[in-house]
């Protein structure tokens, strides 16, 4: 922006930050010199586009073996790989849909390859949709499955009040999973795979999420649960890269005299 001088953007640009990236410039003074010298200092630090997409690649191949066919371990194999994916398609990278099929196949445990197989068609190769929406159904069976279970361990213990906590959770997996896309209303798919949110503006997209109270960073629900998903692969920041505004004085700006988008309260409201 021209309508700030440097040492305001030094002074929005510090109050931003925080953990690493604060640390990296707390020796700097709040003067028009420094302001450069900062914003260096950060791109160097952080925007090495090329570790970035190794790092991603990386965090897909090395996905762990699933050794049992739970609700937890299949969602988070299908949720990882398409935040990998999209934070790629971010830095200009397409990884190839049939890889991620491959991928995605030798992480099964043997049982849920099995019913895998039973929906493919002998001579066409599956679609990458299709096993993301293989994987939340099994999931949502498993979770049911998982659900009857403990109800039984639970009656035969005694413990009714422990059975009503677990019940309440499994039910609350149930109805997230099978729950349509918040912003097309049709299909199962993630917030951050949805083409009708992406068409939105970025300050659209931030208003959508904070109306629908889900998470800044993976753009889903979840309760008094820190999120694991990574950051924003433009800035760093605790935000998903769709939220992420390319103008960043007016983001600093926004962020000094507006709460965070980074604080928990804000992060993992539902």
């Amino acid at each position: 922006r021209t309508d700030l001088s440097d040492i305001d953007k030094l002074h929005y640009l510090k109050s931003a930050l925080t953990g690493e990236a604060a640390n990296k410039t707390r020796i700097l003074e709040i003067d028009g010199i420094h302001y450069t010298k900062a914003w260096e200092l950060l791109e160097r630090s952080y925007e090495v586009k090329r570790i970035l997409i190794s790092r991603h690649l990386s965090m897909i191949t090395n996905m762990t073996l699933l050794e049992r066919e739970t609700s937890s371990a299949l969602s988070k194999l299908a949720d990882d790989t398409q935040q990998h994916v999209a934070s790629l398609k971010a830095l200009g990278v397409s990884v190839g849909p049939e890889m991620l099929v491959h991928m995605l196949e030798s992480k099964l445990p043997r049982i849920t390859l099995e019913k895998w197989e039973l929906t493919l068609e002998r001579d066409e190769f599956p679609k990458l949709d299709d096993m993301y929406e293989f994987l939340y159904k099994t999931a949502v069976c498993a979770s049911k499955r998982e659900r009857s279970k403990v109800t039984e361990i639970e009656r035969d213990k005694g413990e009714p009040s422990a059975k009503r906590k677990c019940c309440a959770t499994n039910r609350a997996f149930i109805l997230n999973a099978s729950r349509n896309c918040l912003a097309c209303k049709i299909k199962r798919h993630p917030l951050y795979l949805c083409d009708k949110f992406k068409r939105l503006s970025v300050p659209k997209r931030i208003e959508f999420v904070k109306g629908a109270k889900v998470c800044y960073n993976c753009l889903r629900s979840h309760r008094d649960t820190p999120c694991k998903f990574s950051n924003c692969t433009i800035c760093q920041k605790r935000h998903n890269t769709l939220l992420h505004l390319e103008n960043y004085a007016t983001a600093s700006k926004t962020s000094a005299t507006k709460p965070s988008m980074t604080k928990p309260e804000a992060a993992q409201t539902e």
